[in-house]
């Protein structure tokens, strides 16, 4: 009976080890790819020399932001895009430079966007409920910092001088996505 048994625990265990190695063959074979898609529905960036969203008001500036791939298609986190920046009100135009080149990211468990190139990153966090602007960008992903702003008016992490704007400057960068998880 020992030996019988002894043949059986054999058996069992070569036919789970020999299950065990095709499941690992046949899980890497099988690529899962697991993606956020980004549309783009409307964008905004505010500059105030003020150092803060409302006050000062020596000079301030409204631009009409634009996001859109470099390659043709939809538009995937880790894509590269290009964000376009057009004045729409202000006093003059500060910005030396309308087009930036970046990688954008989405991460889903902070619910956060990010912009990225070799000197740049960009985060920008989503806001239910915007009370700087009086619910104007409520679902918007902002990111926004000035050099005298109370710690209410920074979200995210951006900076004046990515725009070429000098540091004490309030900028406020708002990006209105449909993101959607894709599994496949």
């Amino acid at each position: 009976m020992q030996k019988g048994r002894l043949g059986l625990l054999i058996g069992v265990t070569v036919v789970v080890a020999v299950a065990l190695i095709l499941s690992v063959v046949l899980q890497s074979s099988s690529t899962v790819i697991d993606a956020w898609s980004v549309d783009f529905i409307d964008g905004s960036m505010f500059i105030s020399d003020a150092g803060s969203s409302h006050g000062g008001f020596e000079f301030t500036a409204t631009y009409w932001a634009n996001i859109s791939g470099v390659s043709s298609g939809s538009i995937l986190a880790g894509d590269e895009i290009v964000l376009s920046l057009k004045l729409r009100i202000g006093l003059g135009d500060p910005l030396e430079k309308h087009e930036y080149l970046f990688r954008l990211g989405y991460d889903h468990l902070q619910d956060t966007v990010w912009l990225k190139d070799s000197s740049t990153n960009i985060s920008m966090i989503r806001v239910d409920s915007d009370m700087i602007w009086n619910h104007e960008f409520d679902g918007y992903y902002i990111a926004s910092w000035g050099g005298y702003a109370p710690s209410d008016e920074i979200r995210g992490n951006i900076s004046p001088m990515t725009f070429g704007l000098p540091d004490h400057y309030y900028v406020e960068l708002r990006l209105k996505l449909n993101l959607g998880h894709i599994v496949s």
